[in-house]
């Protein structure tokens, strides 16, 4: 069957957001789509689509990361505040393993307004 949304809750920092957890996981899973696109004034701001076995990640590096958010731009706004813009893609289909969990995790907090989106097909 095929899973997916699109969302843009707040997150807070180091808190991962769940797309399969490795209980519902028994067959395998293809991850066909992801995307995350942001700005922030925070030039260093690290996030990762990661799939992991156990526990959800704590943090970023808490995983086998399938997407990495890099920066893609950066301007002005309103005279003084750089935004940057941030944007993680999944470019191809990935294998997701029985038993292993997909969650999206930031090491900075957002607010509303942040675009996500994945689709996935469970086996």
């Amino acid at each position: 069957h095929t899973i997916g949304a699109a969302t843009q809750a707040v997150l807070e920092a180091n808190v991962p957001e769940v797309y399969l957890t490795p209980a519902a996981n028994i067959k395998g899973a293809i991850f066909q789509y992801f995307e995350a696109v942001e700005t922030s004034t925070v030039f260093t701001m690290a996030g990762h689509l990661l799939m992991k076995s156990g526990a959800a990640p704590a943090n970023v590096a808490d995983g086998i990361p399938m997407a990495i958010l890099s920066v893609k731009s950066a301007n002005i706004n309103a005279g003084t505040t750089i935004q940057f813009e941030h944007q993680a893609t999944l470019l191809r289909d990935v294998f997701v393993p029985a038993g292993f969990g997909v969650y999206w995790i930031q090491d900075s907090g957002t607010s509303a307004g942040v675009n996500r989106g994945y689709r996935a097909h469970v086996l």
